[in-house]
């Protein structure tokens, strides 16, 4: 449970601050915010046992895909001149 409410707030508080944000950063934290939002609607395992279904780890390994993109994305322009 407060897992979730980790996972949610996260995504929460990055919507939120994306409002303010420049445009370029505004687009990341859009997506990273949406993202940590669907990852824990994504914990359906800790209710179900289905931690080993096929669309669970694909729904998973898109939203690590998304986070980490958006990561390296975010340290590339930061180290840009």
């Amino acid at each position: 449970m407060i897992e979730a409410a980790s996972w949610i707030a996260g995504g929460c508080g990055l919507l939120i601050w994306s409002v303010t944000a420049q445009s370029t950063r505004r687009a990341w934290g859009l997506a990273a915010g949406a993202t940590l939002i669907l990852f824990e609607l994504s914990e359906v395992e800790s209710r179900t046992g289905a931690w080993w279904r096929p669309w669970l780890l694909v729904w998973k390994a898109g939203c690590t895909a998304v986070l980490a993109g958006v990561g390296v994305a975010a340290w590339g322009a930061r180290r840009s001149p």
